[in-house]
């Protein structure tokens, strides 16, 4: 024995397809914004990465320019030496002697700012060295999510394209005027149809008087008097 299937039921079925399509494009959403946060997180590990490489750079240029300082150094305590040794002036001879103390203890003092240069110098490096590796695996985590997501992507896309295929057959049976008074109603609310449940509406809570309760259960297509919903029972 065949079962009749109403309008109501048709139109029923188009809401549920509809609805399955709105999940289904909702998850599209989602992935691709997680596609984008993945990819503003590798933007930003790859920032860090830049930062500290400069660390390096400008680490490197305070040990280059210290040990410049100590070539130039230990260049005029040779040429100060060295006039000392032709010096016949006691008081010039007295002169040179101290200026050399000096050059000497500028020569000290570089050497333990040196020191430090190179101290920080290694502990750059070893940062940039230990963010770099850390950044190469991050890549590589991040590329293998984006192209399961981007997997994703592509099938839901299919569905969709499959979906607006199918709609039109959904739609055969369902009078014109119920479609456009639902095409109306999708634009303005994602929910335009709605269940009733103990006797209100799920989408604003008015309660449904007895008389459309009735036509409901007619399979009478009836709308919601508090926010214009198109309401069926299950």
């Amino acid at each position: 024995m065949s079962t009749t299937v109403t309008p109501f039921q048709k139109f029923v079925a188009l809401i549920s397809f509809d609805q399955e399509n709105n999940q289904i494009r909702k998850q599209l959403q989602d992935l691709t914004s997680d596609i984008n946060n993945l990819k503003q997180a590798l933007t930003n590990a790859e920032h860090e990465l830049l930062v500290a490489h400069d660390l390096v750079k400008i680490a490197q240029k305070a040990v280059d320019a210290t040990e410049l300082t100590n070539q130039e150094l230990d260049a005029t305590e040779k040429t100060k030496k060295n006039q000392l040794d032709q010096v016949q002036d006691k008081k010039e001879y007295a002169a040179l002697k101290k200026e050399i103390t000096y050059l000497k203890e500028q020569q000290h003092n570089n050497e333990l700012i040196l020191v430090q240069a190179w101290t920080k110098l290694e502990t750059a490096k070893q940062t940039f060295e230990k963010q770099k590796e850390a950044l190469n695996h991050k890549i590589v985590d991040i590329q293998a999510n984006i192209n399961t997501k981007q997997a994703q992507i592509l099938a839901l896309t299919q569905q969709i394209n499959n979906y607006e295929l199918e709609r039109k057959a959904k739609e055969i049976g369902v009078p014109a005027e119920w479609l456009v008074k639902y095409s109306t109603m999708r634009t303005r609310v994602q929910n335009p149809v709605v269940q009733v449940v103990n006797g209100s509406c799920m989408a604003c809570f008015y309660d449904i008087t007895q008389q459309d309760i009735n036509a409901l259960n007619d399979n009478r297509l009836v709308e919601c008097r508090g926010c214009f919903r198109f309401l069926y029972l299950t």
